[in-house]
């Protein structure tokens, strides 16, 4: 498992190993779960998992850019992004795997 890039496959390996899942069972539990959190959020609804953090969606107004390859003046356009609030438990745990 590479440190550098922990995606949906290192996901399903560990429900295979901590769970003690078949592949079919754990890609089935996660593609759920997944399914459910954006279909909640694309219903407006925020996402809190205590002791991790809060997903919400957040309405961003289009505004000027620049393109930073040309440096040509170009508008962002208005979208919708997902954020994380990470949960003061959460961020005391990422601080304390780093304490020397």
């Amino acid at each position: 498992m590479s440190l550098d890039n922990f995606g949906r496959s290192e996901i399903i390996s560990l429900l295979i190993e901590k769970m003690g899942l078949n592949k079919q069972t754990a890609t089935e539990m996660l593609d759920g779960i997944l399914k459910t959190m954006i279909q909640s959020l694309n219903e407006g609804h925020s996402i809190k998992i205590p002791g991790f953090g809060t997903f919400s969606v957040r309405e961003k107004l289009s505004r000027p850019g620049r393109n930073p390859r040309t440096g040509k003046d170009a508008e962002i356009s208005a979208r919708r992004v997902v954020t994380l609030r990470p949960s003061p438990l959460f961020k005391k745990k990422l601080d304390d795997t780093h304490a020397v």
